[in-house]
């Protein structure tokens, strides 16, 4: 009998050992690849528009925001704020166009595909132009997935879009005006942080071309 119990700590002990360096390794490659060595833990704050999309460890390719700023462009606020793993991140851009760049861009969102990052899954990109989630007409690549937002809203009698991306972002962080966060954002996030909702329930829609059960919509 003890030479079983000897035989069973000689195996248990590696056992452990081996277990505890998986999870480590688990930890470090969600917290070093997937977020970033340096936004996992410190708090990043970008303003600077030659920065701009410049950011790592995120779950989307950006396709509602242009890929380059042209010449013409009026950037009236870029900013880019990561809080870590606890608090999220967030990127808005805010840009006035001529009528023809703003026509353009009007045409590139009516036309858009989203394909998430390392994925091969392409969907369309939806739209709320009634006004039904957002305060302007918005067109939207993510909504409501596993706390991640992409969207751009429109304000057409301005030549005005302002471009928004934010990933579990907490609502006493957010940076973003009110007026281009989804409605009642800050509500249901402080309720979705005492515990009151689950994530997939604070908001009756979902959109993302990752999985297909968030791509409850408003058709």
């Amino acid at each position: 009998m003890d030479e079983v119990k000897k035989t069973k700590k000689q195996w248990l002990v590696p056992l452990i050992i081996v277990c505890s360096i998986g999870v480590l390794i688990h930890i470090f490659y969600w917290l070093f690849f997937v977020y970033g060595a340096v936004s996992a833990f410190v708090p990043i704050h970008i303003t600077n528009i030659n920065k701009y999309l410049k950011t790592d460890g995120q779950m989307s390719s950006f396709c509602i925001f242009p890929d380059e700023i042209e010449d013409s462009y009026i950037v009236n606020k870029y900013f880019y704020n990561s809080y870590g793993i606890v608090d999220g991140q967030e990127i808005m851009l805010d840009v006035t166009f001529t009528q023809e760049d703003f026509d353009k861009e009007i045409e590139r969102l009516e036309n858009e595909r989203l394909q998430w990052k390392n994925s091969s899954k392409v969907k369309d990109v939806v739209s709320d132009k009634e006004c039904l989630l957002f305060y302007y007409p918005t067109y939207v690549s993510i909504f409501n997935d596993r706390l991640n937002y992409e969207y751009a809203c429109v304000d057409e009698e301005n030549n005005r879009i302002v471009y928004v991306f934010l990933s579990g972002m907490s609502h006493y962080k957010v940076s973003i005006p009110d007026e281009f966060l989804p409605k009642e954002y800050k509500e249901k996030y402080k309720l979705y942080y005492e515990f009151e909702y689950d994530s997939e329930d604070l908001y009756p829609y979902h959109y993302s071309v990752e999985t297909s059960g968030y791509d409850k919509w408003i058709y």
